[in-house]
């Protein structure tokens, strides 16, 4: 162990963590005015603060993209259910046209028919009255 773990280690104070310095705006460390002690030290050192931030930060992105696209596809597929019971319900709709169509053919070839038939047995009994 170094001495200044040592020193570190020993002192009553917290050591600065990497993910939240604490600003002192009375604090001036080579002119720079409210400078934290840890973010000169994490410039010197390579900086465990400005990795760790980043890599949070990109993990947090992340996880904003997914969530974005999850709501997205969650919005998508409630829409295409939608769609799928719209066009449900209008195959519905034509099928039963196509019926009422149908049914109104066969009523419409039936009477005409039952009118022809009725009109020849009249003209078959009169025929065969006059006989």
């Amino acid at each position: 162990m170094t001495t200044r773990s040592k020193n570190r280690a020993m002192s009553s104070e917290p050591t600065p963590s990497c993910s939240v310095p604490q600003v002192n705006p009375d604090f001036n460390i080579g002119g720079v005015e409210g400078a934290t002690a840890h973010s000169i030290r994490s410039t010197q050192s390579g900086s465990c603060h400005s990795s760790a931030t980043i890599k949070a930060q990109k993990a947090a992105a992340e996880a904003l993209v997914l969530r974005r696209r999850l709501e997205r596809e969650l919005e998508l597929a409630t829409r295409e259910r939608e769609r799928e019971r719209q066009l449900a319900a209008l195959q519905e709709e034509v099928e039963n046209s196509e019926l009422r169509a149908e049914l109104a053919a066969i009523e419409a070839n039936g009477s005409y028919t039952g009118s022809r038939a009725s009109h020849r047995s009249s003209t078959r009994v009169v025929n065969d009255t006059e006989r």
